[in-house]
């Protein structure tokens, strides 16, 4: 009786990933692969942005709730203009303006009735 190898069991080269059902000798029923999913832990996200907001000089970062006044108050002052009242992005930069301005001594101006 010939001795057979396992490679030549399993099908040299054989790519296929029915090989394993190809040898009624093994009772190999699994799948091997070499690619894992790489995923970032929300932790590990998190603590990258802040590492990044540090480097940038940022102090602290927190939401903000901007209601109905507040964004009135944008745009009579220029911050904002009247079609991206529903743009967060723009809204976003908009207060970051306004805070800019305050802290250099220029406070919200009224503009108009109000």
């Amino acid at each position: 009786m010939k001795k057979v190898s396992l490679v030549e069991r399993l099908g040299a080269g054989v790519s296929s990933p029915m090989m394993f059902f190809n040898c009624p000798k093994l009772s190999i029923c699994a799948t091997i692969t070499t690619s894992y999913m790489a995923t970032n832990a929300p932790s590990t996200v998190r603590a990258r942005r802040l590492r990044e907001r540090r480097s940038r000089g940022v102090a602290m970062v927190a939401p903000v709730e901007v209601g109905e006044g507040g964004i009135d108050l944008l745009v009579r002052n220029s911050l904002l203009k009247e079609h991206e009242t529903r743009d967060r992005k723009a809204v976003g930069a908009a207060c970051l303006a306004a805070l800019e301005q305050w802290s250099m001594g220029h406070g919200a101006r009224i503009v108009g009735p109000g």
